[in-house]
């Protein structure tokens, strides 16, 4: 996940298992309509910060979480 990279919504984006874990979360939001804890970090100094984008990947998908 590099900041560089451009996205629909804006820079970043998820790879392998962190989609599978958005995909999953806006799953069980939409059943159970539970709020989501999306935690937020930086990996490495050149990347984003993943909570942030998926957050912004989540919200995007047409729910507002």
């Amino acid at each position: 996940m590099a900041m560089a990279e451009p996205d629909v919504e804006g820079a970043g984006n998820l790879g392998g298992s962190s989609v599978n874990r958005v995909v999953t979360a806006v799953r069980l939001y939409r059943k159970t309509g539970l709020p989501i804890l999306m935690p937020s970090g930086r990996v490495f100094a050149n990347d984003g910060n993943e909570g942030q984008i998926a957050a912004r990947v989540m919200v995007s998908l047409g729910d507002q979480i």
